[in-house]
């Protein structure tokens, strides 16, 4: 597995493609949950992303952005036919030590609901109630950075 990580401007029209492909066939297709993914975050965002030598695309993303002194998580997926094989946690290790060097005081992401405890081992804690994203239940998470 190889992970890289790119601004949006540096992304190439087929990583870019191949990414929001993969966000759409888990969000949209698979589990069914209608929204705007394209929520112009993505512009601002840095995209990491694992590869695998022989699979076409991303088989595991997840994005960062930064706005004033908070990092925030989002769009973290793992391609269905890579799952269970501790992906998940390569791409949390690789957002986090990018995070590692920010200047930020705290770290949040929306975790759905069957994640909490996944997130729960990297330290984050969940705030307020769940609710409803698109069809999917979630919560806020977290994270103080000391």
């Amino acid at each position: 597995m190889r992970f890289i990580k790119k601004s949006f401007d540096d992304l190439s029209k087929k990583e870019l493609y191949a990414i929001l492909k993969l966000r759409m066939e888990i969000f949209i297709l698979e589990q069914h949950s209608f929204y705007l993914d394209l929520d112009d975050q993505d512009q601002q965002a840095i995209h990491i992303f694992g590869v695998e030598e022989n699979s076409i695309g991303p088989v595991c993303y997840g994005r960062l952005t930064v706005k004033e002194s908070t990092a925030y998580i989002r769009r973290v997926c793992v391609r269905k036919d890579f799952r269970e094989k501790g992906l998940g946690a390569l791409l949390m290790n690789q957002l986090l030590s990018h995070i590692d060097f920010l200047p930020i005081d705290a770290i949040e992401l929306d975790a759905q609901i069957h994640l909490q405890k996944f997130y729960n081992k990297y330290g984050f804690h969940a705030i307020g109630q769940p609710y409803d994203d698109g069809g999917v239940m979630h919560r806020m998470m977290k994270k103080i950075v000391s």
